[in-house]
């Protein structure tokens, strides 16, 4: 069993503190660590500062496991090594107790772990994560929350994790980041953790964000039938969700205008063509003369960081009405007999055309008549 753990302790301090990191020596020999391993260099490092030892028989095991307390022995050793300047911790009873009681009571760990278990990557990580100082000005990477696929914002070991890709010590498996957190951790990805912890010049620059870009955009030119709808679709991807969307047109100004900010509408939008111009919901957003014929439309896609991309310009052509049967009057008023000084009651409808319609009711001779001469609609 000691072959397999990490053997740190007294030559640990004296790698740290006689042996500087850019002092490599020769190429190592472990026969079971290839030149082109992604963790060469990583094992090659760390072996030669004695913070971690081969297995025997010229190998290093780089797939073997770590156990939870092999994993509590390294931090407790390299906490009192850079706090103290030494390391002084003893195995005891068991031989992992007097490590986790150090872990405690430096509040390196406030739980217990199953000891005698191979440690996930994200148990590991959340004990030598508090190793680290507490230093936010050594954060190098831009890791939003819910950026690591497989680690979201409610994961129980989400800040440990986060923290130590923001730091660089840790940056996924693959492209996309994946921390694997419920697999067990391997003795070459802890060597390479264990040299970016103790060299911050080792640590990986990188960022998990992808550019806010459109992945859908709406169509340049869209034909539009008064009284009619149209729907706009648009869809965004990359940068830090949630999305808001701000769509605009394109006013008589000579600039683009909101129809109503960012919190009224989603990704699709519905409008109507009208006479007098663009409605949506029932209300006129958009109002125009009669030279006005095309309207311009486009859309502000804003992420939780407050980048904005826009879509392209779609190009409204308004057409004639919606209806091909022309406007008629479907009730003539009727003749009536009346007393002077008494009311005439007159009715009239009219069907197809476009609705809603408009009555001005006239007298023979062409008087408009209003609402101070009797007129009710």
């Amino acid at each position: 069993m000691k072959k397999r753990i990490l053997g740190l302790g007294l030559s640990l301090v004296m790698a740290l503190s006689l042996l500087p990191f850019s002092a490599l020596g020769a190429d190592i020999t472990f026969t079971d660590v290839p030149v082109n391993a992604w963790y060469y260099n990583d094992v090659k490092r760390s072996v030669e500062l004695n913070l971690v030892n081969g297995i025997g028989n010229n190998k290093f095991d780089p797939t073997g496991k770590l156990t939870y307390g092999a994993a509590v022995k390294l931090a407790a050793c390299i906490h009192q090594q850079k706090t103290q300047g030494s390391v002084t911790l003893k195995n005891g009873s068991p031989w992992y107790q007097s490590y986790v009681d150090y872990c405690k009571s430096k509040g390196i760990i406030t739980k217990d772990y199953n000891w005698n278990a191979n440690a996930t990557r994200a148990g590991y990580m959340e004990i030598f994560e508090s190793v680290l100082p507490a230093s936010p000005n050594d954060e190098i990477n831009y890791v939003p929350y819910d950026s690591i696929p497989d680690v979201p914002a409610d994961h129980p070991q989400r800040y440990s994790i986060y923290r130590l890709y923001r730091l660089g010590v840790v940056q996924g498996g693959d492209a996309q980041f994946n921390c694997s957190p419920n697999s067990d951790i391997s003795r070459s990805e802890v060597a390479t953790i264990l040299v970016r912890m103790m060299d911050p010049t080792a640590r990986k620059r990188f960022n998990t964000r992808t550019p806010l870009n459109i992945a859908k955009d709406i169509p340049t030119s869209v034909t539009v039938t008064r009284g009619q709808p149209v729907t706009l679709t648009t869809e965004a991807c990359g940068g830090v969700t949630p999305y808001q969307y701000e769509w605009e047109y394109w006013n008589s100004r000579g600039q683009y205008y909101s129809f109503g900010g960012r919190t009224c509408f989603g990704p699709t939008v519905e409008l109507y063509a009208t006479e007098y111009g663009l409605d949506m919901n029932g209300h006129c957003v958009v109002s125009y003369s009669g030279w006005e014929k095309d309207i311009r439309v486009q859309c502000r896609v804003f992420d939780s960081q407050g980048s904005y991309v826009t879509t392209s310009a779609a190009v409204l052509k308004i057409t004639g009405s919606a209806s091909t049967t022309p406007l008629t009057i479907s009730q003539q008023p009727n003749d009536c007999t009346v007393t002077a000084g008494s009311t005439a009651s007159f009715y009239a409808s009219a069907k197809n055309g476009e609705s809603p319609y408009t009555f001005q009711w006239y007298l023979a001779n062409g008087t408009k008549l209003t609402d101070g001469n009797g007129y009710s609609g």
